[in-house]
């Protein structure tokens, strides 16, 4: 029987493409953990057993690893752990000179090792690290500026509440929102500070306290937001109406009203209509119909959109 000839040719295109997919299967690159990686897994499920103070043999696996092994199991195993857990390989990390080990590897050319010592100085909650972290803020390297700013809203030293407000008004290379962030994790906590600073700031630090205050949301606050609600400054006005709404504070409603009639910019009277809105006050509704005819679009829009969170959006609003 004869076999057309291509039939023929195409065996031989298969026959000799057979090596070569083998070749392929054999030299293909294979994913395998490495000898840290084993080590570094091991390590966290062994830590992983128990609740609280370490075992004899726990305490004697951390203290004869490789410190960059124990940092890596730091990173990847410390936040799944208990709270008393977490105390307990902190203590003693403490103990056996880890916060010494990472301050010195703060000062390295690799960016992935200032990274993983700022987070360490986090976990282990060191006031030490705190001024080094701060410096750390500025770092070309994003992924180290979040690991600094992370490890100080984890250390919360009191310590640093003065330093990193005046960094509000002289932010430099830490960024205000990433500074802010820092002393939000602080809570009421910082309130008095935050006021005591207040008058000696600048615009943009002095806009920026007044959005922290009003997040915070706590009472003492409320004097100088309502004051900055009346400043010079159209920026500090826009922060302190802001901040007002978030604090739903009923006794700013006068203020509010009378900023959203007067005020000569657009986006402070925006700031003020979206503020009753958000305090549901039906006291302004007068004042927000009339926001509605509003020069500005972005007033009209706010004004518009607090009458239905006051009304209820499926109402109509009667002029």
């Amino acid at each position: 029987m004869n076999i057309p000839w291509w039939i023929a040719a195409l065996a031989g295109i298969v026959l000799a493409l057979i090596p070569v997919i083998f070749m392929v299967g054999k030299t293909r690159p294979r994913y395998r953990l490495d000898k840290q990686q084993h080590t570094v897994i091991r390590l966290g499920r062994i830590l992983a057993r128990g609740q609280g103070a370490l075992s004899f043999r726990q305490v004697r696996l951390i203290e004869k690893t490789e410190p960059s092994l124990i940092m890596r199991l730091m990173q990847r195993y410390f936040h799944y752990w208990p709270r008393e857990r977490q105390a307990a390989v902190a203590n003693l990390l403490a103990r056996l000179g880890y916060t010494e080990l990472a301050l010195k590897q703060l000062e390295s050319s690799d960016p992935q090792e200032r990274a993983q010592a700022a987070e360490i100085l986090g976990i282990l909650q060191s006031p030490s690290g705190v001024e080094p972290l701060l410096d750390l803020l500025g770092d070309a390297e994003e992924d180290v500026c979040w690991a600094a700013s992370a490890a100080l809203q984890r250390i919360q030293e009191p310590t640093t509440i003065d330093p990193l407000i005046r960094a509000l008004d002289e932010p430099g290379e830490a960024t205000p929102a990433r500074v802010a962030d820092i002393l939000l994790a602080m809570g009421p906590a910082i309130v008095e500070n935050l006021l005591q600073y207040l008058p000696q700031m600048g615009e943009q630090g002095a806009g920026t306290v007044l959005a922290i205050l009003g997040h915070i949301g706590d009472e003492r606050a409320l004097p100088a937001l309502m004051a900055g609600a009346q400043a010079d400054s159209p920026w500090i006005r826009s922060q302190a109406v802001q901040a007002l709404g978030e604090m739903r504070a009923l006794e700013a409603v006068s203020i509010l009203m009378e900023v959203l009639q007067k005020d000569a910019v657009s986006e402070v009277r925006a700031r003020a209509a979206q503020a009753l809105g958000v305090m549901e006050c039906w006291e302004a509704l007068p004042a927000l119909k009339l926001a509605r005819k509003d020069d500005h679009w972005v007033v009209r829009v706010s004004a518009n959109q607090a009458l239905a969170e006051i009304t209820g959006k499926n109402k109509p609003v009667q002029d």
